[in-house]
């Protein structure tokens, strides 16, 4: 009676230790699983930054060109401007000219 009492706490003991062994081995797949996990979010998380820094570098690339267009524009309207000033300032001398030789002519 004795030996079948403790072959069945010995049983009983196996089964708890196989049980534990289970729990464990369960428990490290789940960690293993959640390592895998947490390495492919935080690769996600670094791809998605990295598109984040090219999509902002391309911004400013653009801006940048937006810019420099609109420079470029100012410069050839000023640019103009001086020239049409340049050029009204000649013809008026000419006319200017102009005027003084025909004073010249009548006056003679």
């Amino acid at each position: 009676s004795e030996a079948i009492s403790q072959h069945s706490r010995n049983q009983h003991l196996e089964e708890k230790i196989k049980e534990v062994k289970m729990e464990t081995y369960a428990s490290a797949q789940r960690r293993e699983r959640l390592r895998i996990q947490l390495l492919q979010e935080n690769n996600a998380k670094i791809e998605l930054e990295n598109q984040r820094r090219e999509l902002m570098l391309s911004v400013a690339l653009e801006q940048r060109e937006l810019l420099e267009a609109n420079a470029q524009a100012v410069l050839i309207t000023e640019g103009g401007k001086i020239m049409n000033q340049s050029i009204e300032r000649s013809i008026f001398e000419y006319n200017e000219d102009l005027k003084s030789l025909v004073a010249e002519k009548l006056n003679k």
